[in-house]
This record gives C-alpha cells, sequence and structure tokens, in this order.
C-alpha cells in the first residue's frame, strides 16, 4: 500500500507491474484498512498537528534555555526545527553529538552543493522526556565541541 509521484505515466506502470509480479498484491485488510485512511487524511493530520506543536513548544524553548546562543525559527510545519549555529561545523559537531549519545543531521547532508555546513536538523518527533534529554545532551555536546577550537583547528590543517 502506497503511493507514487511521478512525471511521467509510463514510470508508474512500470513499479505497479514490478510490485504486482514481486508481492503478488497486498493482503486485503491491509488494502481495507489503507482505504479508510485516505477518507479520514485530514482528520489524521489535524491529530497529529495536536500531538507535535507541543512537542515543537517544547523543543524550541529547550534551544532557548540550553543553547540560547543557537539562531532558529519555528517552523509552521514538518516534523524538524532548523538550527544555525553560532560557529563551527555541523558535521564536526555532529560527531562530538554522536558521543554524547544524541544524533543529529548536518544541515550540509540536505543540501546537494554541500552548503548548510552551520545548520543542523532536529526533529521534534519524541515523546517530551526524549526531548528533554536529547537537548540536555546536545548541550553537553556543544560546550565540548566549542570548548575545543584548537583541535579543530589542528584537525582542518591536517585534512
Amino acid at each position: 500500500i502506497g503511493w507514487i509521484r511521478a512525471s511521467a505515466a509510463p514510470v508508474i506502470e512500470q513499479l505497479a507491474r514490478i510490485k504486482t509480479a514481486t508481492d503478488l498484491g497486498s493482503p486485503l485488510p491491509t488494502q481495507a484498512v489503507g482505504a479508510q485512511l485516505v477518507g479520514a487524511m485530514s482528520e489524521a493530520q489535524r491529530l497529529r498537528r495536536e500531538q507535535l506543536r507541543p512537542r515543537r513548544t517544547l523543543l524550541a524553548r529547550l534551544l532557548k534555555q540550553h543553547l540560547p546562543q543557537w539562531q532558529f525559527r519555528i517552523p509552521d510545519g514538518g516534523f524538524f526545527l532548523w538550527a544555525r549555529l553560532p560557529s563551527g561545523d555541523s558535521r564536526e559537531l555532529a560527531q562530538v553529538a554522536l558521543r554524547h549519545g544524541v544524533l543529529i543531521l548536518p544541515g550540509s547532508t540536505m543540501s546537494a552543493s554541500g552548503l548548510y555546513t552551520r545548520y543542523v536538523r532536529l526533529p521534534f518527533l519524541a515523546d517530551p522526556e526524549a526531548l528533554r534529554d536529547g537537548v540536555g545532551r546536545l548541550a553537553g555536546a556543544w560546550r565540548e565541541y566549542e570548548g575545543a577550537p584548537a583541535a579543530r583547528q589542528q584537525m582542518s590543517a591536517i585534512a
């Protein structure tokens, strides 16, 4: 069960044939549930927004509290908040953050040209306790990263 968006009908037709040949069709109960969900999409979206809005607000409040020098705007939609680091490279910070037990996505990985090295993408999908813990760990990683500029410069010179 799913959907495809493609620029050419032949591409969709070919993919549909491949799906039919490989799985012989989706089970009827799965199709029935999918059909019901399509009819209730607007309600599902409304409920999801109600669930995520407080988490987005919490993430923003935690960032202002623990990482006040980071810049961000609260998005109108989506699942992520983009934050701009005051200095450094988000790829390097991601490595430090990983050692602190938090996974962040450097902005450059979302750019075809490798730009946005001072941005990180932070999801607000997790439950509130996980968001609190994650931002606390991220703040610790930032303090470590920010406190080691000489080491970063040495590494840049070697590379």
